[in-house]
């Protein structure tokens, strides 16, 4: 998997027009980083990054989402905070009390 090529946007479908272009680019990149390895692209795709006001992510259940556990606003930090959510939502689902748990909740910022 690799990524990057990101730009700020405000219009989602010229966004997307962008996926060809920048998918091209970033299989030449690979490609140079990489000649010795074979491979296919097996898909490509176009995402939109947000952050909370405090840039911490939201980790855990809504109101209105009753048996449902969220891992929302990774950025830039999304290994470190999939791995914080990993730790977390085994906890809430289990009722084990996890002291990071109101760090991340929703409407926690």
């Amino acid at each position: 998997m690799a990524g990057g090529e990101d730009v700020e946007f405000v219009d989602e479908a010229k966004r997307d027009e962008l996926l060809a272009r920048k998918t091209k680019t970033l299989e030449k990149k690979i490609r140079k980083m990489f000649p010795h390895l074979s491979w296919k692209l097996a898909s490509a795709w176009t995402g939109t990054f947000a952050e909370s006001k405090d840039g911490l992510p939201y980790i855990g259940p809504h109101k209105d989402f009753l048996g449902a556990q969220f891992a929302l606003g990774y950025g830039g930090s999304g290994i470190t905070f999939a791995t914080i959510a990993s730790a977390i939502i085994p906890d809430l689902i289990s009722g084990t009390k996890n002291s990071d748990s109101s760090l991340y909740a929703l409407g926690a910022a």
